[in-house]
């Protein structure tokens, strides 16, 4: 009986946002899930609780954040961007999209005990 468990087929436990992956039993915690382009993401973004895969959070920071200048940032990777971060906010979160993949490119400002800024 343990031999045809073993050999049971099982998918990725990220298949639920669609990695169509699959292991024998046993093997879940596979070098593939550790790696999985499925594995949830939330989003970076204040007060969101969204939570999907990597391509899907394009999407989503894409289609529910675009008018979210504050704190989303379209940007094409052949040009010069210059931002800031204000470290009195709350959320001093600023994400960064590029405009055709919609690659996003998290960067949080902190303040250290000592007062210096950190990035």
């Amino acid at each position: 009986m343990e031999k045809i468990i073993e050999a049971s087929i099982v998918p990725c436990r990220n298949s639920v946002h669609r990695c169509k992956e699959t292991t024998t039993y046993g093997y879940q915690s596979s070098s593939h899930e550790k790696l999985c382009a499925y594995i949830p993401c939330s989003c970076p973004l204040p007060n969101c609780n969204y939570i999907g895969s990597y391509t899907d959070l394009k999407s989503h920071a894409r289609s529910s954040h675009s008018r979210d200048e504050d704190y989303l940032i379209p940007f094409a990777l052949n040009q010069s961007l210059i931002f800031g971060i204000d470290l009195k906010k709350k959320e001093n979160v600023t994400v960064f999209q590029e405009e055709k993949d919609g690659d996003l490119i998290v960067v949080q400002g902190f303040k250290r005990s000592h007062g210096s800024d950190s990035w």
